[in-house]
């Protein structure tokens, strides 16, 4: 089972550029640099709308709104009338062109499925959202099961979506393996549900995470590559 942001799909590179565009269709005043660096920090979230539409608190609209908000306050500017429809015309397109599958999904996702082993996704994002971005990249029809945010109104890290997802695998999740990018929210909520974890860390890993990852015996590998070598498979 594996994650899909950042772990298949080269999200966080395509919502960067793509909101940077948005930003200065919003504010055309704006630095170009600035606005690059607003659109990394709409990924990153500090603020914390995605988690908080993972947790089912929000609804996509109103996280996507937030966001917004708070890259206008991160800019120095007033919210525009119709921000958070104006940002979407002009983010969606760029990030769909943009989003592309890493050079190593596709292999390990052939490699899984021809060695007869259940395969699947599980994601933060929500289910029309995930679809639109899977096909984007081509995956769509790699992944026979596809568990999102809307499938249980929650996302990760609680445990139970992993052991849904578990279940629409056909698996225990003593027998399972997902592999993830962020560390709390992936290889802990999974270790949490009695899920085997693989850290994907495709760049420098924060050496604490590091630390506490070679403390608890969890794989961590640099890309998907890896995998077959490390899972015997």
């Amino acid at each position: 089972m594996v994650d899909v942001d950042d772990t298949l799909l080269t999200t966080r590179a395509a919502m960067s550029r793509a909101a940077a565009t948005a930003f200065a269709e919003l504010w055309p005043s704006v630095d170009p640099d600035r606005a690059l660096l607003a659109g990394q920090r709409f990924r990153a979230d500090p603020e914390g709308y995605f988690r908080a539409f993972t947790r089912g608190e929000l609804d996509f609209a109103t996280m996507r709104t937030r966001r917004v908000e708070a890259a206008a306050r991160f800019l120095g500017h007033d919210v525009p009338d119709g921000a958070r429809d104006r940002f979407h015309a002009a983010y969606e397109p760029v990030f769909q062109r943009l989003l592309r599958a890493y050079d190593d999904a596709v292999p390990l996702l052939h490699r899984v499925t021809g060695a007869g082993l259940a395969l699947g996704a599980l994601t933060n994002s929500g289910r029309d959202y995930t679809a639109g971005k899977l096909a984007a990249a081509g995956l769509d029809r790699l992944l026979p099961v596809v568990v999102t945010r809307d499938t249980l109104g929650f996302g990760k890290p609680d445990p139970r979506v992993f052991e849904h997802a578990c279940s629409e695998l056909g698996t225990r999740p003593g027998e399972t393996v997902y592999v993830g990018d962020e560390y709390d929210v992936d290889v802990l909520g999974a270790l949490g549900a009695g899920v085997r974890a693989v850290w994907l860390a495709r760049d420098e890993p924060d050496p604490a995470l590091l630390a506490d990852a070679r403390a608890r015996d969890v794989p961590v590998v640099s890309g998907l590559d890896e995998l077959p070598a490390r899972l015997g498979f």
